[in-house]
């Protein structure tokens, strides 16, 4: 996989403006059905990992912040 740029994945979700928390909870929120299914995110213990299949990127996660799902 190459490396590829957050912000070029997320234009087309019109989230290329927001920061980490903001693309994480967007995400998050969105229903299963609408979830884009070219876009794989992974919340690492310091990062967010997104995938296109051909793409990979990471934005750092905000330091002493951490994230948690509850499914």
């Amino acid at each position: 996989m190459q490396p590829g740029s957050a912000e070029e994945m997320l234009a087309d979700l019109d989230l290329a403006d927001e920061d980490v928390t903001g693309v994480i909870d967007h995400l998050d929120r969105l229903p299963v059905d609408e979830r884009p299914t070219d876009l794989m995110a992974s919340v690492q213990p310091d990062e967010l990992v997104l995938t296109d299949g051909q793409h990979e990127a990471t934005m750092a996660l905000p330091e002493g912040k951490s994230y948690v799902s509850i499914a």
